[in-house]
């Protein structure tokens, strides 16, 4: 916290608003701003039902969703902004607003990847999507300007059940990682497929037969897995920059390779999502995203 406020400025804690009520008829939630990805997606679950938010499961709602969420759904379910439905918000001048498309639409629109800059919301109501069992985990390959092309190639040309997220980093000194790997450059891709298990093996060959991978631990498992246990220890500060390209071709990659192995940063990284799908069918115009 003391990184993202200002001098003088107010930190709200929003942590003792985490009431959720779920509508599973209508496929709909009303979830306080305070609960985390995790919680909300264990407590949805449990009627198999779900809504994308981004790759950590500590997240808190407010950030992932008033900031977009890509995640493990996004190419089949759209980002998170892409299920908000509805906000009670308090405004600067301590008006408590319910924002939909019809109430307040610019105020929603703003919300909707604007990040927390128009208000204070303390519920989120979301439209839920059917989500169940996912083919999903960690795949790890050697990284060469030939492997990460053909990552983000096999990435574009999947079918939309299948997200990824890809790591391009040194690899860890983990005891799953052999030792000749410590410290090399890999590409550590966290996967989910969206559908039938036998469909989700399909779709991760093309992934495993760009090089002898280094650990394979992708599955058919519960959707909530996906987050994985959390370490309350591991606070890592980190300087990052964001951009959005229209693809990765040999050149990219090849810059990505020589950047990585030039910097004398301790932990180095660069991190690739393929969007499009259920993302690209929203037009731009609709949310600030």
């Amino acid at each position: 916290s003391l990184h993202s406020t200002t001098d003088g400025g107010l930190l709200l804690d929003l942590t003792g608003l985490n009431s959720l009520e779920f509508d599973v008829e209508g496929r709909t939630a009303w979830a306080g701003s305070g609960l985390t990805a995790g919680e909300f997606t264990n407590a949805a679950a449990a009627y198999g039902l779900a809504v994308g938010f981004g790759d950590t499961g500590s997240v808190g709602l407010g950030g992932i969703t008033t900031g977009g969420g890509v995640g493990f759904l996004a190419r089949k379910h759209g980002l998170t902004v892409d299920a908000l439905i509805a906000a009670d918000v308090v405004t600067a001048d301590g008006s408590l607003l319910r924002v939909d498309e019809d109430n307040h639409p610019e105020l929603f629109w703003a919300l909707r990847g604007g990040g927390g800059n128009f208000g204070v919301v303390t519920r989120f109501r979301f439209r839920l999507q059917p989500v169940d069992r996912v083919v999903a985990g960690m795949l790890m390959l050697p990284a060469t300007a030939a492997t990460i092309e053909g990552w983000m190639a096999e990435s574009a040309a999947a079918p939309e059940e299948l997200s990824n997220i890809a790591n391009v980093m040194n690899a860890p000194p983990m005891p799953f990682v052999p030792e000749q790997w410590h410290g090399k450059l890999v590409i550590m891709g966290l996967l989910c497929f969206d559908g039938p298990a036998e469909e989700g093996e399909r779709a991760m060959a093309p992934f495993r037969a760009l090089a002898e991978p280094i650990a394979d631990f992708v599955k058919p498992m519960p959707y909530p897995e996906i987050y994985g246990p959390e370490d309350d220890s591991y606070h890592p500060i980190a300087a990052s920059q964001t951009l959005f390209i229209d693809e990765v071709d040999k050149a990219v990659a090849e810059t990505i390779v020589e950047r990585l192995e030039s910097s004398d940063a301790m932990m180095r990284a660069a991190q690739l999502r393929v969007l499009g799908g259920a993302v690209a069918r929203v037009p731009a115009s609709a949310t600030a995203y």
